[in-house]
């Protein structure tokens, strides 16, 4: 039995060396963060802001040949917010499944990744079904300059309730030194890694956010829509001798947007920024020989 699990780990290590975007893979993880109450302004009403949510995911790579892999990444989100434009609080959730093929090219210093997205963006009190679903895509192509260098440019496009949605992306994986590593692809994320020692990295993490929800109420076109950025400071700590990381942070909310439209009138609120806390789970592999965990698999 052991063996076979060994075996199940090379394999899915020899396939998750096909997704180097970023230094890791995580094939599964469950994150929970936190935001502090914060007053608000409206275009309506007085307002207050607040929330939690809960969010796991896993991505299942499948090796079709050394130059061919398809990954398949479902995600589940579940959002908490309190909002007083609403009157009540509204919990939405989020079904997402990405399927990427990802085609290294013969040097091998060149990628190119084709994902399609089916996502469904709703109030837990809404049902599957067309008028609740976002279908997207996005292309990437990397580039290895070198060992400690890689370019990603690409383009999304998403279904939102509001417009479609177009954003241009443009990204490095640059280790800096030997303990300082830059990873990003903006505007959607930023993070700065810094290895404090093999087993505990410590750093900052932006992530940008602009998204829809259906909402329901007597229209049925409603929706809400959030736009917020984050910047947090974390700490992973690679459980020594396992795949496990344990992850905390604290950081602070910016340029907050909730939009709400009801029955073709829209609703705008501005939460004042503030504090939010994430801790969480993963089963992580690392595929990025310079970002150094000293862990035995």
């Amino acid at each position: 039995m052991y063996k076979l699990i060994q075996v199940f780990f090379i394999l899915i290590s020899v396939c998750c060396s096909h997704l180097q975007a970023q230094p890791f893979v995580d094939i599964a993880t469950f994150q929970h963060i936190t935001l502090k109450n914060s007053s608000a302004t409206s275009n309506k009403t007085n307002a207050v802001a607040e929330g939690s949510w809960d969010f796991a995911a896993s991505n299942i790579p499948w090796k079709i040949d050394s130059s061919n892999l398809l990954v398949v990444s479902p995600s589940f989100e579940y959002r908490s917010v309190v909002n007083d434009v609403t009157i009540s609080d509204a919990f939405y959730r989020t079904a997402y499944l990405p399927v990427t093929y990802v085609r290294t090219f013969k040097n091998r210093k060149n990628r190119l990744s084709l994902t399609g997205i089916y996502r469904f963006n709703a109030d837990t009190r809404l049902k599957f079904g067309s008028n609740n679903d976002q279908a997207g895509a996005l292309a990437l192509f990397y580039h290895q300059h070198s060992a400690r260098l890689t370019y990603k440019v690409g383009i999304y496009y998403n279904q939102e309730f509001f417009r479609d949605q177009w954003i241009p992306f443009l990204g490095v994986d640059y280790h800096i030194n030997d303990r300082l590593m830059l990873f990003c692809l903006l505007p959607r994320y930023l993070i700065l890694d810094y290895t404090l020692i093999p087993s505990l990295h410590s750093g900052f993490w932006f992530r940008g956010i602009d998204e829809s929800y259906r909402y329901r109420t007597n229209g049925p076109n409603d929706y809400f829509r959030v736009t917020e950025g984050y910047l947090r400071w974390y700490i992973d700590y690679y459980i020594p001798n396992t795949l496990l990381v344990a992850s905390m942070a604290l950081g602070h909310t910016a340029q907050r947007n909730y939009s709400y439209e009801i029955d073709g009138e829209i609703y705008k609120t501005f939460p004042e920024g503030t504090l939010m806390f994430q801790a969480g789970i993963a089963l992580r592999f690392v595929v990025d020989p310079l970002f150094k965990t000293q862990r035995k698999p």
